[in-house]
């Protein structure tokens, strides 16, 4: 049986999710002139997108647990960059 699917937010019903009709504008708009991307393809970056999202909101919450805090701040998100490899950014 399919899992249900909240199109308006992109994944599964109750999920939080990046808006898909925004992360399906960037997609096309930095495709180049002529050339389209399918639907599927733009659902896969959609849930690529919102997976590093959870993956990074995780990791700054570890680093805000560690730290004795409450909320997570600006460090913690840089911190949680660095440990998932995109220091450079």
């Amino acid at each position: 049986m399919e899992e249900e699917t909240d199109f308006y937010a992109g994944g599964a019903a109750g999920e939080l999710s990046l808006p898909r009709a925004s992360v399906l504008r960037a997609i096309k708009d930095m495709m180049p002139k002529g050339m389209r991307c399918s639907t599927e393809t733009g659902m896969l970056v959609l849930n690529c997108c919102n997976e590093f999202v959870r993956m990074l909101s995780d990791e700054a919450n570890v680093l805000c647990e560690q730290g004795g805090k409450s909320t997570i701040a600006p460090d913690h998100i840089t911190e949680s960059l660095k440990g998932l490899g995109f220091g450079a950014w």
